[in-house]
């Protein structure tokens, strides 16, 4: 087992500390080079249609209104006002990745890590076959579990100090605050709403058409990804029941040819202290308090007076998601065929029964 050893310069002077931190991390050789997709979304026919089909609703509405006077204007006004508002999404969504942030970032998290962390543990061989895999050129799926908001830095921060390209990773948009949410941003995170549904419990089609068009075409541009399969963070320590939201998406991409594949990596985090302490208010039934840049500031001061002992971090051994889902299509057909020579037979005895009964 390999660590990041966060203690061994605690005691030194400043000189040799920041020598130390900004020579290791300059001399790290992961790629942060991520092409802008957002054009290649917004003319994606999935997101034209769904604009039109917004268009197409809302005439409708019009119409049963009596409110149309001229048809064609109002048509463009509506096609105009959609557009907008798809681009007005992708803007909030997208990530910004900044490789001179990255290594700013990375100098900075060795230095902070270092005051609350007394080592962070990881096995030298898993980060050998993620190398080996990501050398395939193809997108790698981290799903780790999440326990706290350290969950995806630790992540990013082992992969980028062992050479390896950092994920982009979905966040929750209720912490796209002021400067964090730009922060984060800027070092990989792209926003998405918890729930996708719009104010009156409608699906919101262009919304969604456009998530699923920036999912694809990041994993076509070979970008990895990191979401949690739990969406928010565990209350209680166990883990949570999983949600397939944006997995689906990839599953789709791979069925439907748009990649050729993925390979999953699944990630576990065991703290020695959990940096986020506990959510007994909330389990009690008092409602979450909203994220905002004071509450945020104060956190981060606190848990820089703190010290939560180590944390281990585990990556699972890589798997193909193609090859998973042709051995699951595989199961299925053994079990079908495997079913109906039983229904057929059952169906032959309950025939021969009922020619007896009626003789």
């Amino acid at each position: 087992m390999s660590l990041i050893s966060l203690s061994v310069f605690r005691n030194a002077n400043l000189f040799s500390c920041f020598f130390y931190y900004a020579c290791f991390v300059m001399t790290r050789q992961a790629e942060a080079n991520y092409v802008d997709v957002s054009c290649k979304v917004l003319k994606q026919s999935r997101v034209l249609e769904a604009i039109d089909g917004a268009v197409r609703e809302d005439l409708e509405e019009l119409r049963k209104q009596g409110s149309i006077q001229d048809e064609a204007q109002i048509v463009e006004e509506l096609e105009r006002k959609h557009k907008s508002r798809a681009i007005s999404i992708l803007n909030r969504m997208k990530s910004c990745v900044s490789s001179s942030l990255l290594r700013i970032a990375g100098w900075i998290l060795y230095k902070l890590l270092n005051r609350i962390l007394n080592a962070i543990h990881f096995h030298k061989e898993q980060i050998e076959v993620l190398h080996k895999v990501s050398e395939k050129k193809l997108p790698l799926i981290y799903l780790p579990m999440h326990r706290s908001h350290l969950d995806y830095i630790l992540v990013s921060f082992i992969l980028y100090m062992n050479n390896l390209r950092p994920p982009l990773v979905a966040a929750g948009d209720n912490l796209l605050i002021p400067f964090f949410g730009n922060l984060m941003r800027g070092l990989g995170a792209f926003f998405i709403k918890r729930k996708l549904e719009s104010s009156n419990c409608k699906k919101d089609y262009i919304y969604r058409s456009i998530l699923r068009g920036y999912i694809e075409e990041n994993l076509k541009a070979g970008h990895s990804l990191e979401f949690f399969l739990e969406g928010g963070r565990s209350r209680s320590g166990k883990c949570c029941f999983p949600k397939a939201g944006l997995l689906s998406f990839i599953v789709d991409s791979v069925l439907d040819g748009v990649i050729s594949d993925v390979y999953i990596v699944p990630v576990a985090i065991s703290y020695e202290k959990l940096i986020d302490g506990n959510f007994n208010s909330e389990q009690m039934g008092e409602p979450k308090v909203a994220e905002s840049f004071s509450l945020a500031a104060k956190a981060i001061w606190s848990t820089l007076h703190s010290n939560f002992g180590s944390v281990k971090v585990d990556f699972c051994k890589p798997f193909s998601l193609k090859e998973y889902l042709h051995s699951v299509k595989l199961s299925e057909d053994i079990l079908k065929n495997l079913y109906q020579p039983k229904q057929s037979l059952t169906c032959i005895a309950c025939s021969s029964s009922n020619s007896i009964n009626s003789s």
